[in-house]
């Protein structure tokens, strides 16, 4: 919620709703999903806000 979702291989993509599109300098911004899989996926290994590292 909050964003839209897509997957490419093993990168997904996560893009602001309109209302949440602009982040303030030193803002954060919150968004959820829910998910669930078959077989062997691993773990996500880091996160990147337009390319740059998030923490979590």
């Amino acid at each position: 919620w909050d964003a839209s979702f897509a997957q490419d291989g093993a990168r997904v993509t996560a893009t602001a709703a309109d209302y949440n599109r602009s982040v303030a300098a030193d803002g954060t911004v919150s968004f959820g999903f829910l998910a669930s899989w078959q077989g062997s996926n691993k773990e996500p290994v880091d996160f990147t806000l337009n390319g740059s590292p998030c923490t979590t």
